[in-house]
């Protein structure tokens, strides 16, 4: 038995992974020789590591021929593997009890609660040393992405920790802030600070962008004070992503 479609596999829960495989035998007549065995004599076997039982099925073909014999195309269930990594193990049996080699599937399995994508950099508009406190804005737009694969009604939350922003020589005299619906100010600099939050609704949309609602004056910009040195400054926003809030 050889499985074609690789060993590791991550999914979310109540989720189904694909698994493909060809299976050969060896002709009775000719051990040199590997044939190819027929589908109806075949059941693929899933297993937890400890040997329970997830799923058994009769070999199918494969996605564009579902009768070719010797290979399976499956769907495997993932309801009763635990959250993380998973052992699982597979083999074939045919009508008379005999079994192929046992191959060994690594399958992570999330909460079904993950980031999409996230911007790898922002940038923020360059400006001369202010005379007063200014709030810069991002020059490209904030992409935020929550993939939620739960049950409607469940919740998630963004949290985000921003460092200190420096240049080579100076610590910027001001913060990463958030501005909220609401038009208040939070500092992101070193404390865990709430950006979005939302409910899983439609099961047919299973992916947020939490900036997308955000406004001319809502989101997350950079603070600056007229103290500050001129130099160009980096720092790091750390993201977090939960489904119960914070206290």
């Amino acid at each position: 038995m050889f499985l074609t479609n690789g060993h590791t596999f991550s999914t979310a829960k109540g989720r189904k992974v694909l698994v493909t495989g060809m299976i050969l035998g060896t002709d009775q007549n000719d051990f040199d020789r590997d044939v190819v065995l027929k589908n109806n004599a075949l059941t693929i076997h899933f297993a937890h590591a400890d040997g329970t039982p997830i799923a058994n099925y009769k070999a199918n073909g494969s996605v564009n021929e579902p009768d070719k014999a010797g290979y399976f195309h499956l769907k495997l269930p993932t309801e009763s593997l635990k959250q993380g990594p998973n052992d699982v193990k597979v083999w074939v049996s045919d009508q008379h009890g005999q079994r192929s080699n046992i191959d060994t599937l690594t399958v992570n399995v999330n909460s079904g609660l993950m980031f999409g994508q996230i911007n790898a950099q922002m940038r923020f508009r360059s400006n001369t040393i202010p005379q007063s406190e200014r709030l810069l804005s991002p020059t490209n737009q904030w992409q935020i992405e929550v993939h939620d694969t739960r049950s409607v009604a469940s919740k998630w939350y963004v949290y985000a920790t921003a460092t200190k922003m420096k240049s080579a020589q100076h610590s910027l005299i001001g913060d990463l802030v958030y501005i909220d619906a609401a038009g208040q100010k939070h500092v992101m600099t070193n404390q865990e600070t709430l950006v979005g939050h939302g409910t899983h609704t439609n099961p047919n949309q299973q992916t947020t962008n939490i900036a997308a609602t955000w406004q001319a004056r809502q989101g997350i910009f950079l603070d600056v004070q007229p103290e500050l040195y001129a130099g160009s400054y980096h720092g790091k926003i750390n993201w977090s992503l939960q489904d119960t809030p914070q206290s």
